[in-house]
């Protein structure tokens, strides 16, 4: 000790320098310092000043009275040291060097193996661990290597906790949170410390935190994370927390939402980049704003699982990204629009996977373009898990046996943020190509009846529940095959339509006007032989659910229908050709009214029994000889039928469009009368107490 001095009340001491170079400094249940003297009179705290400071192989054992603190002080050099009454103390430099130091208190533990630290200068620790525990939560960190430029100065100083630059090294980050608070806000009226980093670096990080609460868990996993942020400031003015520029680069990502939700990234990666980041505790979220200039998910998996499902909802390969998004706000609906309005949002490579005990549904090459507000798909497709005849043993009543598939689909003009605001699916145009529809019935089983069917647009408002407003659907060489058994003839019987084009207009179930209707467009080849055009359109307002349709088909040999005639209706055309065929009817929730032109000649058919085409017998001769002499006309080249259809309403709105179809046959083949449909139909009006139908021309 050289130059000290200090007056008798020990309230200034001046030394001009200080040293040793091997110590002990051993201590026990530190007390704080009285401030009062025993007649209760303030006593000033001392002030003092140590011109120069410098010690070696000081050896620390400290118990501060529920925190002790240890570990070897290999060197310390301080200048210019003082401190003013209660002042914090203050210095001009210092340089430190530290070895197997540790802390330890009831919820904090610590230890270093070596710490290099010199104030406004290069400084380095290596070889940290901490780990913490307290009502449930914890949390572990360990670090390889951490290089740094701390002011000490301005932090004992109390003005902020200030570091030039931290760079981190490995640093393996764990933590579980099982009592956090229910806000982000900051509690108490004592302002904290504000931090500034000038620049701040993570290589080769591993983060891993769990939160349960409430009976609800998390987990979130970052691997080989990089990571680069400028001008960090916490507790500056208003701003809790913001940055400047900023780089994250992450290979491993994992996310899991109470064992329903896994996100993963494990053979992708997660790429962020901006110029600013500012976030702000509110009452129950975060206020701030964000300037991003670059993000890149790949390789992205996910996960969806269900207690009622063996097997999980599966996504693989998903790549998703934007660029120069700038968000003023952090509000739900803000973000939305900003997002929709943002032309490079892409999400591509998406191929989703269900498997369960039902079925195997799978989408693959799913992609978005918000450039186009463009999402996109490779191909579809659903198929049971069952083949049609474990399928149908399952079955108590008749159910159809679906099969589908496509081609390429595109929905264009998808509007985003309402999808993301209220749920709603809303496009202009979907277009799909080269689509399969595969059905196939067993009707030896009983049908299920009682059940009222609806109507198109009552089964689109009134059955499907996710909400959806899509302008046009549109479908490009289509087919669809149908297939039965019947249970008359015991036999099989398949149906084909072929270069299928369909366009649906006005599909809605929300946002429903007056003067809105569903209208259904298709041109399709009947068993490879008639082109066929239906068109149908029903209004969405109508109590009584009208609609109209109409029919029209090209000529065709009357003999092609022998490919299903025998197995569904025990019976075989032996010759006639179709000229012409024109249908219009209106139709409605009750019953269809119409009309139909049917030119055909010389038709001739042959009565089966149970569709058996090889053995003829007396019975199936006589029925045949009666139909061709006396009920069916053999040529009809002007006649025009009555189309007459009383609905049968638990079934399908497709049985009621055939049974329409069928009724305008039979009146212009001779087996119905239109004397006779009419007289149905004006009884059945006035039963039910409707208007009449409108006619409708051609």
């Amino acid at each position: 000790i050289r130059g000290y001095k200090f007056d008798n009340a020990l309230r200034s001491v001046m030394i001009d320098s200080l040293g040793w170079n091997s110590a002990l400094v051993r201590l026990r249940k530190m007390r704080p310092l009285r401030n009062t003297s025993p007649t209760g009179e303030s006593t000033p705290v001392p002030a003092w000043q140590v011109h120069a400071l410098s010690t070696h192989g000081t050896s620390l054992d400290l118990d501060l009275g529920g925190t002790s603190v240890y570990g070897m002080v290999d060197d310390l050099k301080v200048t210019n040291a003082r401190s003013r009454g209660k002042e914090a103390p203050s210095f001009g430099s210092l340089e430190l060097s530290l070895s197997k130091a540790g802390f330890r208190s009831s919820v904090l533990e610590a230890f270093l193996d070596h710490l290099q630290m010199k104030d406004g200068g290069p400084s380095m620790a290596e070889g940290l661990k901490m780990g913490y525990a307290q009502d449930g939560d914890t949390a572990s960190m360990g670090l390889t290597r951490a290089t740094f430029i701390p002011h000490i100065d301005e932090i004992m100083s109390g003005k902020a906790i200030r570091f030039d630059e931290i760079a981190l090294s490995s640093p393996r980050i764990k933590a579980i949170l099982a009592h956090g608070t229910s806000t982000p806000a900051a509690s108490g009226d004592k302002k904290p410390m504000p931090v500034e980093i000038g620049d701040f670096a993570i290589n080769d990080g591993m983060i891993e935190l769990g939160i349960r609460k409430h009976g609800k868990r998390m987990q979130v996993g970052i691997g080989d994370l990089s990571l680069h942020v400028k001008d960090i400031k916490a507790g500056d003015g208003e701003q809790m927390l913001k940055t400047g520029p900023f780089r994250e680069t992450a290979v491993h990502f994992t996310l899991n939402s109470n064992d329903s939700l896994e996100l993963s990234t494990d053979h992708g990666g997660i790429e962020l980049s901006g110029q600013a980041l500012a976030l702000q505790p509110d009452s129950t979220t975060w206020k701030g704003g964000l300037s991003l200039t670059r993000a890149r998910v790949k390789g992205l998996h996910l996960a969806v699982r269900s207690p009622t499902r063996k097997k999980p909802i599966d996504m693989h390969g998903i790549s998703l990204g934007l660029d120069d998004l700038i968000l003023d706000s952090l509000g739900k609906a803000y973000v939305a629009r900003r997002i929709k309005e943002n032309p490079s949002l892409f999400v591509r490579d998406l191929n989703f996977i269900d498997k369960n005990d039902k079925a195997d549904l799978a989408a693959y090459g799913l992609r978005y373009e918000n450039r186009d507000h463009m999402l996109a798909l490779d191909s579809f497709h659903y198929r049971p898990a069952m083949d049609a005849d474990s399928f149908n043993r399952m079955q108590r009543w008749q159910k159809d046996y679906i099969h589908a598939h496509t081609g390429p689909i595109a929905i264009r003009g998808i509007d985003i943020e309402r999808l993301i605001r209220d749920s709603i699916l809303h496009a202009e145009k979907i277009t799909v190509q080269n689509a399969l529809l595969d059905m196939y019935k067993d009707k030896r089983l009983p049908f299920h009846h009682d059940i009222i069917k609806p109507l198109p647009t009552d089964l689109l408002v009134n059955k499907v529940h996710p909400g959806i407003i899509i302008d046009t659907l549109r479908t490009i060489n289509g087919e669809v095959r149908y297939a039965e058994f019947n249970d008359k003839t015991n036999a099989q019987a398949e149906i084909k339509l072929g270069a299928v084009d369909l366009q649906i207009t006005g599909i809605r179930n929300r946002d429903v006007r007056p003067s809105d209707s569903l209208v259904l467009v298709s041109h399709f080849d009947f068993l490879d032989t008639s082109a066929v055009r239906f068109h149908f359109r029903e209004s969405y307002t109508d109590s009584l659910h009208g609609f109209l349709m109409s029919v029209r088909a090209s000529p065709m040999p009357l003999t092609a229908l022998n490919s299903f005639l025998p197995q569904m209706a025990s019976a075989r055309i032996n010759s006639g050709h179709l000229d012409t065929l024109r249908m219009r009817a209106i139709g409605r929730e009750y019953l269809a009214h119409g009309y139909m032109q049917l030119f055909y000649r010389d038709l001739k058919i042959q009565y089966l029994k149970k569709g058996d085409e090889l053995h003829k017998t007396f019975g199936t001769n006589l029925i045949t000889f009666f139909a061709n002499s006396l009920v069916l006309r053999q040529n009809n080249q002007k006649r025009t039928g009555r189309v007459y259809f009383e609905r049968i309403r638990d079934r399908s709105f497709v049985n009621y469009w055939i049974k329409i179809l069928l009724s305008g046959a039979l009146t212009n083949a001779g087996v119905k009368e239109n004397a006779g449909q009419d007289r149905k139909y004006k009884k059945k009006l006035k039963k039910l107490e409707v208007p009449e139908i409108p006619d409708v021309d051609f």
